[in-house]
């Protein structure tokens, strides 16, 4: 499913995913951490394809679970929270954005050192976020 999206085929790509998920629903069931990461890329994809609130419902269904079944610190829980972050930035939802960002560059420190890569991409987040001038202003009202 991956290489379906990476080569452009988004709609393929969804019924991959939406195939694999019911799949991994069907024998880990609905509380597993196996759905973390199902749940997390389909609700990507869905919101690239022009299916944002399902979308949403699949990102924010995931980031829920990860709290639930993931320690603090897994690298899991820290992908979900960036990914569902990113959306609520790219929605403008800076308020809800930034405890799922900043909750995203501390997993990544805990699980895989300062000077990984998804340390840096959740850095380029927060800098999206803080650099956003619609959020500067929501700031100032405080």
């Amino acid at each position: 499913a991956v290489g379906l999206v990476q080569g452009g085929q988004l709609s393929e790509g969804v019924e991959m995913f939406e195939r694999a998920l019911r799949a991994q629903r069907a024998v880990a069931g609905k509380e597993s951490a196996d759905l973390v990461l199902p749940l997390s890329s389909l609700g990507n994809l869905l919101t690239k394809v022009g299916r944002a609130e399902e979308g949403e419902r699949l990102l924010r269904e995931g980031y829920e679970l990860s709290q639930r079944a993931l320690e603090q610190g897994h690298p899991h829980r820290a992908v979900v929270s960036i990914n569902f972050g990113n959306l609520l930035l790219d929605t403008k939802r800076f308020v809800e954005a930034m405890p799922l960002l900043l909750e995203a560059l501390s997993g990544f420190e805990q699980a895989l050192g300062p000077s990984h890569p998804n340390v840096g991409l959740a850095h380029l987040s927060l800098g999206n976020l803080y650099s956003n001038p619609a959020n500067a202003e929501d700031r100032s009202k405080d």
